[in-house]
């Protein structure tokens, strides 16, 4: 440990020691300012524009900032050279300028005051659009702006399906990006919830309320080791003018069943103060059938006997997540921050199975009925503080979090099994109660420092502690009384404490630029079973370096390559060995002597003219997540839990084409390939596979077919592929849609269908070498849904004044990467 320790120091000191060489080297190069207030078509100051600067030979974005709210901007330390100006405000044209010049004659360019005018105004007889890009290409990122496109979307999970490279399994609202798991991330903090808990929330937020989503496929060292997949952030709304504003939003779907979407997101921005209050609900019911068939094959690769069940349910979930968010401004740098959260889950499930073991003679039929009542509260609150140091970009931050996870499931089971000559043989009725709770504590500290014009160091700290704990309570039925049975309880109960430091070096040059970074996180976890008395525990410390290199070629062509290493730690639900049901034969578990993975990631990117991107990306991942299936007991229930495997490589491809093909036609097409192989040892069976090549095919269009009333069409095709012992059958959507703007474009009134042709399918067969399983899901997934949002509020509009660029006024969040 003590090794460890000093070897972590010593890895620090020598990056902050090239940094430090990197920064005394660079040359003194000619230096100057660029500044400017930007104005409405009244001739007021427009709060909070965002401003890009670029350099004229390549539009690539040099610096970018967000005005102050007296509408000024000023870009220090500008290198000599020749520039382009671009603004940009929701609901306005953009505004454009190029031939700003920096030199030894010129190093203040004071551009005065920019109007910019409502995109609904005609400006000299051309009529400007101004539209928010859906989809910003950086370096290390992707950013889909939420204001102008997919409001139609009842939910965020059912908007994920819509975004580049990002899938949703409809089984069980797994999200993945560029075929890998990823974490969500709120804000910029990671989510600690188990996979249905981050899906309830998910589906209980609207689009109404988000203005951006971060896609980042290989995240830096100055994001959680945790995130190997890479990271979903999702950003919420601020208020970006004075006073109150806001919107409400309704949305009635109708598949089988039906269901509703209703909520209120408000803003109001005082002297000193924002408040932000959303409030979300969302009630969904819909049947999901599964059929299961089982094979079980003796250790010379007979097939010995099978099974099968057909499972029939209903479901019936109700979401309701208000959100509460202060900024206190305590003065012109510094602001205090506190939110909290509160989503509330209930869930109700009516469940029939019948399960048939064919080699009875004769046939012996069982029936299984499970009614599952859950109800679940999920609460965070948290602390951010931020004070920036000077205009430049030196900025200290700190945040405090406390997540709060309860949910209790009671599962009211009857088991009846007869032959096919109907007599009932047996009926047997049990409740088992379900709770499971964990609490996370975690603290975090980070400085930028800007080191000359073009560099920036910036480094950290985060420690973080989590309980958890779950028990199983088993009731059985005694002459019409529901008594407990002591032998069959159980009770886990898991710790875990994280500390991690992390150092950034960052570096932007005329053609090449970089970031090298390094990670290093110390983990201790403890596992115990109490009721056998059952210990697991985990100590281990690594280290996680990253690199991004970005090479602009010429003015249109550029590359861009990327490594880290990352770790895969355990889910607490995968940690959980207690039992969770599926039906009378199929049990899913938990292992908690699960070991973390270790991810090595690299991609090349080329792109084209910011439209056209070509990635080529490889994973090697050591002790990998792989679910087997077992026998539970000698009655023949299967039970599939998570096992390390040795390892599993992934390769993949991507070409993406995201480009406004002109002011009424937006189009976004992804075409991918990937293939995984792996190899694990599994109760002394040695399983070994290639992979099967993947393809994948996305293409998303919008059409404006007047300045009010758009079309929309999503298709997306996923080919045959494999993950690890997992082959997934290809599957096909189609999904479209309109939409209306109203009352002076403050409202919208949208109506899409999903999965129009029932065309998706999902059918998968699991290898565990004595069984192999063969699942066949069926839901609603062809639903239609009507949805309206009206945006309202006034403006608290400030007084234009010539002193311009007041940098110690402008927003905390003023600088955007």
């Amino acid at each position: 440990m003590l090794y460890s320790l000093k070897t972590t120091i010593r890895s620090l000191a020598v990056l902050f020691l090239m940094a430090a060489h990197l920064s005394s080297s660079a040359q003194n190069n000619v230096s100057g300012t660029i500044k400017g207030i930007v104005i409405d078509e009244n001739k007021m100051t427009l709060a909070f524009a965002s401003i890009f600067l670029k350099q004229e030979k390549d539009t690539i974005i040099y610096k970018s900032q967000v005005a102050t709210e007296e509408g000024a901007f000023s870009f220090a330390a500008v290198k000599e050279g020749r520039y382009f100006l671009e603004i940009k405000v929701m609901g306005y044209g953009d505004f454009k300028r190029e031939n700003i010049i920096i030199d030894r004659n010129s190093n203040l360019m004071d551009i005065g005051r920019i109007q910019l005018f409502p995109s609904s105004k005609a400006l000299s007889g051309v009529t400007i659009t101004g539209r928010i890009p859906l989809i910003e290409r950086r370096a290390d990122k992707i950013i889909v702006n939420l204001d102008q496109h997919f409001q139609s979307s009842p939910s965020i999970l059912e908007l994920m399906d819509k975004l580049p490279g990002v899938q949703v399994n409809p089984v069980d609202d797994q999200i993945s990006l560029n075929g890998r798991a990823i974490q969500i991330y709120i804000d910029g903090k990671a989510t600690p919830l188990t996979s249905v808990a981050l899906a309830g929330l998910l589906k209980g937020m609207s689009p109404a309320s988000i203005q951006k989503i971060e896609l980042i496929a290989n995240p830096s060292a100055k994001y959680d080791a945790v995130a190997g997949g890479g990271i979903i952030n999702i950003i919420r709304k601020r208020n970006y003018k004075g006073g109150l504003n806001g919107n409400v939003f309704a949305n009635i779907g109708q598949g089988t069943y039906g269901k509703q979407v209703a909520g209120l997101n408000l803003n109001y921005k005082g002297e000193g103060f924002n408040v932000l209050l959303n409030t979300n609900y969302n009630h969904n019911k819909y049947y999901f059938d599964t059929k299961v068939r089982n094979d079980f094959f003796d250790s010379n690769g007979q097939l010995m006997t099978q099974s099968g069940s057909d499972i029939k349910s209903i479901r019936n979930t109700r979401i309701y997540t208000p959100t509460l968010g202060l900024d206190l401004y305590l003065s012109k740098k510094t602001t205090l921050s506190f939110t909290t959260v509160q989503n509330i889950q209930r869930f109700h499930k009516d469940a029939n199975s019948v399960s048939l073991i064919t080699d009875q003679i004769p046939a012996e039929k069982d029936q299984f009925l499970n009614l599952v009542k859950a109800k679940t509260l999920n609460s965070s609150y948290s602390v951010h503080f931020i004070r920036q140091i000077d205009t430049l970009g030196k900025e200290l931050t700190a945040d405090l979090d406390f997540f709060d996870y309860d949910s209790q499931t009671g599962n009211d089971n009857t088991h009846l099994n007869s032959a096919d000559a109907g007599m009932s043989l047996n009926a047997g009725k049990t409740f088992l109660d379900q709770g499971r709770k964990y609490k996370v504590y975690a603290a975090k500290v980070d400085y930028a420092q800007p080191l000359g014009a073009k560099s920036r160091m910036e480094v950290g700290g985060k420690t973080s502690f989590v309980r958890s704990d779950n028990e199983n309570l088993l009731f059985k039925d005694r002459n019409g009384l529901l008594v407990l049975d002591p032998t069959q309880n159980d009770h886990f109960k898991y710790r875990e404490m994280i500390n991690a430091i992390y150092a950034t070096f960052s570096k932007d040059g005329k053609r090449f630029s970089y970031q090298i970074g390094l990670r290093g996180e110390h983990t201790i976890g403890k596992g115990r079973q109490l009721e056998i008395a059952q210990r697991s525990s985990s100590h281990y410390f690594q280290l996680f370096p990253s690199l991004y290199i970005d090479y602009k070629i010429n003015a249109h062509n550029g590359l861009n390559l990327t490594f880290n290493k990352n770790i895969n730690r355990p889910t607490y639900e995968n940690l959980n060995p207690l039992i969770r049901i599926l039906d009378a034969n199929n049990y899913l578990q938990g292992n908690p002597d699960l070991k973390p993975g270790i991810v090595y990631n690299t991609s090349l990117t080329y792109s084209l003219k910011n439209a056209l991107f070509a990635t080529i990306t490889y994973a090697y991942t050591e002790n990998d997540f792989t679910s087997f299936s077992t026998k539970f007991d000698q009655t023949g229930i299967i039970s599939t839990r998570p096992e390390n495997n040795r390892y599993t490589q992934y390769f993949s491809s991507h070409v993406a084409y995201n480009k406004q093909i002109n002011p009424w036609w937006y189009n976004s097409a992804v075409l991918s390939y990937n293939q995984r192989t792996y190899k694990s040892d599994f109760n002394g069976y040695a399983l070994h596979s290639t992979g099967i090549p993947g393809f994948a095919g996305n293409v998303y269009q919008a059409f404006s077919l007047t300045k009010k009333f758009s079309l929309l069409f999503l298709l997306r095709y996923t080919g045959k592929f494999q993950e690890r012992n997992i082959i997934n059958d290809p599957s096909f959507v189609f999904t479209a849609g309109v939409s209306q703007k109203l009352f002076k474009n403050k409202g919208t009134l949208a109506f899409n269908v999903t999965d129009i042709f029932e065309t998706y399918k999902s059918r998968y067969t699991q290898n565990s070498a004595v069984i192999n399983q063969v699942w066949e899901n069926k839901l609603e997934t062809r639903i239609g849904r009507l949805s309206f949002t009206y945006n309202f509020g006034g403006t608290i509009r400030s007084r234009a004044t010539g002193k311009g660029a007041d940098e110690e006024k402008k927003r905390t969040n003023a600088v955007e990467n």
